[in-house]
């Protein structure tokens, strides 16, 4: 028997105004997952490839070093966090799918409407939220060490490693505030984003949802998910052959990054 040809009495208590609830647990497990590896980015002021820290553990467990080993592996799973954002996606596509088949997909124009503006509101909140933080600490530094507020505001770091706003002039606040528009951009990633880029990948499956469910139904899930694999493969093999001739390496890094045809496979 299916999940969601369940009884209502076995169903109620993973249910919430209609959502399963265990999918939202994991969703914000997977959100602190990719908190805790940036702050140990940040911690350690650098990104260390991932596979030291698998080659470290190894070295632990051969040198019978519990409490390295442990250590060892707690790196691994902070140093991988990057992980959390696919297993997001994944969960965010199973999400909809169970919604749509249990209560029914709502009609296009009103099925976004209703997602997107539960996003967006927050995001350009979180964008007004960096922006006053960079602001009140180059104030603070202006009282505390002198100089202008323009001095100081390119003084503004991160984990003492590197500026923070290395990039951040008033025209970044419009790449970000768009959401999608940075993706094209032809430099690093603006720092008022940081990292709410996902975001832009988010909601541009919001809008392929639709007419994926609809593929979904019409071909079956075992020729959806083919047809995702290779929809996928096929995009990143063009980038591959066609990109570089055409697209900085920034921007190649931003489509690939956050752009849905490039990552369509972990959401189908």
């Amino acid at each position: 028997m299916s999940l969601l040809e369940s009884s209502p009495s076995s169903a109620q208590p993973l249910e919430r105004d209609g959502r399963v609830m265990a999918i939202d647990i994991l969703r914000g497990l997977a959100i602190l997952w990719v908190i805790s590896f940036l702050l140990s980015v940040d911690m350690a002021h650098s990104t260390v490839g991932t596979d030291q820290l698998y080659v470290a553990l190894r070295d632990r467990i051969a040198e019978g070093n519990a409490l390295g080993a442990l250590t060892a592996f707690v790196e691994v799973v902070l140093g991988t966090g990057y992980y959390g954002v696919v297993l997001f996606m994944v969960l965010s596509g199973l999400s909809l799918t169970m919604h749509a088949y249990g209560r029914g997909e709502a009609r296009l124009l009103s099925g976004y409407r209703a997602r997107i503006w539960k996003i967006l509101p927050v995001y350009w909140s979180g964008i007004a939220f960096l922006a006053a933080t960079f602001t009140i600490i180059a104030l603070l530094q202006v009282w505390l060490d002198g100089g202008t507020f323009g001095q100081q505001w390119h003084n503004v770091r991160i984990a003492a490693s590197y500026p923070i706003t290395w990039n951040v002039e008033p025209v970044d606040a419009l790449w970000s505030a768009t959401v999608f528009a940075w993706i094209f951009r032809g430099s690093d990633v603006t720092a008022l984003m940081g990292s709410t880029w996902f975001v832009a990948l988010l909601i541009q499956y919001y809008l392929v949802f639709p007419f994926a469910l609809r593929l979904l139904n019409r071909i079956g899930p075992w020729r959806f998910m083919l047809a995702a694999i290779v929809f996928t493969a096929v995009c990143r093999g063009l980038m591959i052959r066609f990109g570089p001739e055409f697209l900085s390496p920034d921007r190649q890094v931003s489509l690939v990054l956050a752009g849905a045809p490039f990552r369509l496979s972990e959401f189908a």
